[in-house]
């Protein structure tokens, strides 16, 4: 299954990304990294395997163009 997390660089939301790709499911991560932990939860999920995108949920040219499910 495919899964759309926003906010997925955060603190919640990385963890999120992590047991979605534990249970084997794709993860498609909207977030940023505007801060140190942002940067560190980016480069984490990033190598467990999530497709990440850095950009804002407000930006709707973004979200129509790039993100296909």
């Amino acid at each position: 299954m495919k899964v759309l997390i926003t906010g997925g660089t955060g603190f919640i939301g990385s963890r999120l990304v992590s047991k979605v790709l534990e249970r084997g499911d794709h993860a498609i991560v909207l977030g940023q990294k505007n801060t140190p932990a942002e940067t560190s939860n980016y480069d984490q999920i990033k190598s467990e395997g999530a497709d990440v995108y850095l950009n804002d949920i407000k930006d709707k040219s973004f979200i129509k163009g790039s993100l296909h499910f």
